[in-house]
């Protein structure tokens, strides 16, 4: 996922209003690395890891898919809710 290891980015993501995307970023952060691929690939994993932490750090972690969704759908009627 590109905005996870280009967090700068998320503020061009946000401006640009590329709300799909920004959700499922959001989405992925509170699903969080799956388990397996500690076994099944550790670099991979530890990427990702360092990633996800790194996005919580910088306060991505308090956005939520399903509230991104939502707004967009209010303010632009362009997603509709899962």
């Amino acid at each position: 996922m590109y905005l996870l290891t280009h967090l700068d980015q998320v503020p061009h993501y946000i401006l640009a209003k590329r709300y799909e995307e920004l959700a499922c970023f959001a989405d992925y952060l509170h699903a969080d690395v799956p388990p397996v691929l500690a076994q099944t690939d550790q670099a991979l994993y530890r990427t990702l890891r360092r990633a996800v932490t790194e996005a919580h750090v910088a306060g991505y972690g308090r956005m939520d898919g399903a509230n991104i969704r939502a707004m967009a759908a209010t303010i632009h009627g362009e997603i509709k809710s899962d």
